[in-house]
């Protein structure tokens, strides 16, 4: 065996290994289909993103609101249908500014009742005087069904167990994993190493639950057992627009990727441009509904009057109650996260090449664009639009409340844009070279020009393989390759590169001719 192992060459003689050279970049993986989005939920962190899935969700923000609540109640029904598809989902809880959380604080006089107090998101809790600790939920629930126990007291070292509670059908269970042996001593550790200093063992161990303690506190003194319930904490009213937007606001964080994101609920059209900015910004689609209370007639005045226009939006209308599963009877609700579910699965439908998204299958029609409900009924029977009038105001219907039955993007254009899957490819196009790219940012133009145009180069004959990219529709404008990639040096610091590609079609419209032969 050797010593330290010279990684440069000096003057001095031996021998060097010298760091290796690697060019290889990565081309394609990650994940296939991730939505964001905004909801009123009962419980759930508040000014966080909560990523869910299709099996936890439920846990993380809890059932959804009754329907007689209003749209906020929504949000989770959106969210659960876009998780039959979506491998995830980035979710933003959103609350009023009356919505509370409760707190209890133990006094340093034994006998004493616990101080009960409740606060607004965001505030900083610090112990008050006379108090040894102050206990409260850190997961956003109200916890009115929820207390706090002190037992197991060990006078000789100084410990005792803290858990928490949940009463379920007028019972008291043990919430799991929040039951704990702990210390006041800010050193003290157990019998295997561990912290068992009552703050940070919160911390660590609890996903629901903190506490503040006093800097010294005498343990024979002020430890006593006891039962309290928690109280004060409520969800509040209806969050305003402006609450809306500042909640959307946290998806514009380059912490996290998305690629599909939807209005889950919201009718505001002041909300909706916000969030149709985000979209635009992050090079994602977007899904919205109009009311789905409103006849096909007054959807379209609505998305008129909303003035809404992006090529990363589509807009759908579901005029249609369906079954409730979680309390029985009908309700209704839109769409959005039902038509992300279909482009969810676009995006994960195996394509011509294993590192292709199925960016250019599109969200619609019996095969990707049916909707997950059952005992669907109409609400309206008058009110309705021709087809042509509903292309016209660019709102997707959904054929029996059973199938999407458009592709359109709310995008006045008659250019391709107006297509959601040339939206999907273009973005899809697009992450995919700005993930590649950054290997050759700040690099020098011989490497960085033929860098990118290897990148570009792959990118585009990837699609080829998939199907995405076809030969051009006008050879005498276009050429007869699929795509081009052109790779300029504007000034001494900015490489522009340009793909020009064409893409495949869409069989929105299918014309039968039948011709009678002699």
């Amino acid at each position: 065996m050797t010593g330290m192992i010279r990684q440069y060459i000096s003057e001095a003689a031996g021998i060097a290994v010298l760091p290796p050279l690697d060019n290889n970049y990565k081309s394609g993986g990650g994940s296939v289909a991730v939505g964001a989005c905004v909801v009123v939920a009962s419980k759930g962190e508040v000014g966080k993103i909560i990523t869910v899935n299709a099996d936890d969700w439920e846990d993380k923000l809890g059932r959804p609101l009754p329907m007689s609540q209003g749209p906020k109640a929504e949000g989770l029904r959106h969210l659960k249908d876009a998780l039959d598809k979506l491998q995830f989902c980035n979710v933003v809880r959103i609350v009023a500014a009356d919505a509370r959380f409760p707190s209890l604080s133990l006094s340093i006089t034994k006998g004493t009742a616990p101080t009960k107090a409740n606060h607004a998101y965001g505030t900083s809790l610090s112990i008050a005087d006379a108090h040894w600790l102050q206990v409260f939920p850190v997961d956003g629930d109200p916890s009115t069904e929820r207390r706090m126990t002190i037992s197991n007291i060990d006078p000789t070292k100084k410990r005792f167990r803290l858990s928490f509670e949940e009463k379920l059908q007028g019972e008291w269970k043990a919430i799991p994993a929040e039951s704990f042996i702990v210390g006041v001593d800010v050193n003290d550790r157990d019998d295997s190493g561990l912290v068992a200093y009552l703050p940070v063992v919160l911390e660590e161990r609890s996903t629901r639950f903190r506490a503040e303690i006093a800097t010294t506190v005498d343990f024979d003194a002020v430890v006593e057992n006891l039962e309290v319930i928690f109280d004060g904490g409520v969800n509040g009213g209806n969050p305003t627009v402006d609450e809306w937007k500042a909640a959307w606001d946290l998806l514009k964080t380059d912490d996290i990727d998305f690629n599909l994101c939807f209005a889950a609920g919201n009718y505001e059209p002041t909300a909706i441009a916000h969030m149709i900015k985000i979209a635009d910004g992050r090079l994602a689609q977007f899904r919205f509904d109009v009311p789905p209370w409103l006849t096909e007639t007054a959807a379209a005045d609505w998305l008129a009057s909303a003035n809404l226009e992006s090529y990363q939006a589509s807009c759908s209308h579901y005029p249609y109650k369906a079954s409730d599963e979680w309390y029985g009877g009908k309700s209704v609700w839109g769409a959005s996260g039902a038509v992300t579910a279909a482009k969810a699965l676009c995006l994960s439908t195996p394509t011509g090449h294993a590192a292709v998204k199925g960016a250019h299958y599109t969200a619609a029609g019996p095969k990707r664009g049916t909707i997950n409900r059952r005992g669907i009924e109409a609400l309206h029977m008058t009110g309705k639009l021709e087809p042509e009038q509903l292309v016209e105001a660019r709102i997707n219907p959904i054929a029996k409340g059973k199938i999407i039955n458009d592709c359109l993007n709310v995008w006045y254009k008659e250019n391709y844009l107006r297509f959601e899957h040339t939206t999907a490819l273009l973005n899809d196009l697009c992450h995919e070279f700005l993930q590649e790219s950054a290997i050759v940012q700040f690099e020098p133009d011989g490497l960085t020009m033929s860098t990118l145009q290897e990148i570009g180069d792959n990118i585009c004959k990837k699609r080829v393989e998939a199907g995405a990219f076809v030969d051009p529709r006008n050879p005498a404008k276009d050429g007869k390759v699929p795509y081009r990639v052109t790779v300029k040096q504007v000034a001494i610091d900015y490489m522009h590169v340009e793909f020009a590609y064409a893409e495949t079609g869409v069989a929105r419209r299918i014309g039968i001719q039948p011709r009678l032969m002699a």
